[in-house]
């Protein structure tokens, strides 16, 4: 049930989102590609943890890394490590990539740090398909509603443009020129 919560309001987000840019035809924005990513981020993320690929992986690296550690907590561990490493890995690059200052990548790399630390140890976890579907659905829909914020972000919005295509300029302006022209054939005489 969490899950269907969780995917009904992403759903919701991100279809919402990609009607108002796809209607008000906001220039720039490439609705189907941030749609891909997002299909493939939820591909990748069902078959690692559907396969239990990302459990094994971080099962192996506690062994050879953590090994004096107690083995109920080791996988959790590197996968907390891990998640940090890989995190302030992305956070750094999106945030290099969005901002024009050291401050912008820095910022991205304490966030993914954050954002690692948390979702490490959930990777570590040996999900049945059904959890695992659910996730890869989840993180998917996560991925295009902020590929499209992302996308929105890096190219702007032309509110001038937006405003010339759904201001009607050319009716008001009609309008004006029948009302002199029928003020010009009957004039407004004396009320009495």
């Amino acid at each position: 049930m969490g899950w269907g919560v969780a995917i009904g309001a992403l759903g919701a987000v991100g279809g919402a989102g990609a009607a108002v840019l796809g209607i008000l035809r906001v220039p720039g924005t490439r609705l189907w590609a941030t749609a891909g990513l997002g299909l493939l981020a939820g591909l990748g993320v069902g078959f690692a943890l559907g396969f239990g690929w990302l459990h094994a992986a971080w099962t192996d690296l506690g062994a050879g890394v953590l090994g004096g550690l107690d083995p109920a907590w080791r996988t959790i561990a590197a996968a907390a490590g891990g998640g940090i490493v890989v995190g302030a890995g992305l956070g750094l690059l999106l945030g290099a990539g969005l901002g024009r200052s050291g401050t912008a990548a820095g910022g991205g790399a304490v966030v993914g740090a954050i954002g690692g630390l948390v979702a490490g140890p959930l990777t570590a976890i040996d999900y049945d398909p059904s959890p695992a579907a659910g996730a890869a659905v989840t993180v998917g829909l996560l991925v295009w509603i902020g590929a499209m914020v992302v996308d929105v972000w890096r190219r702007g919005v032309d509110l001038e443009a937006l405003r010339a295509r759904y201001w009607p300029t050319e009716t008001i302006e009609t309008t004006k020129e029948t009302i002199e022209w029928i003020r010009e054939q009957q004039p407004l005489g004396r009320k009495s």
